[in-house]
């Protein structure tokens, strides 16, 4: 019998002026994509810890492409609110 692996897929929010940029970006990032037309781009999102890295790429990628500026300085203040973690 062998192990049945699941894995989300979801749709990248871009504008349709960007999806290829946005596919090329993710393709770079390890992400796997499907990208039927031009305006139809989606994420194959892995299992686990490899799965956060996805989930963040992505993030990155549809803030990269935000028509909405404000999101984006939302996001990098989010990031330096972080507490940091000290490397042993």
């Amino acid at each position: 019998m062998t192990p049945y692996v699941c894995y989300e897929r979801r749709a990248i929010q871009v504008p349709k002026a960007g999806v290829e940029q946005a596919a090329r970006s993710l393709i770079s990032l390890g992400v796997s994509v499907s990208w039927l037309a031009e305006d139809n781009l989606s994420a194959l999102i892995r299992l686990g810890s490899k799965g956060s890295i996805d989930r963040a790429c992505i993030y990155q990628v549809e803030l990269r492409f935000s028509p909405n500026p404000r999101e984006q300085v939302q996001w990098l203040e989010m990031c330096w609110g972080l507490p940091t973690v000290a490397q042993r």
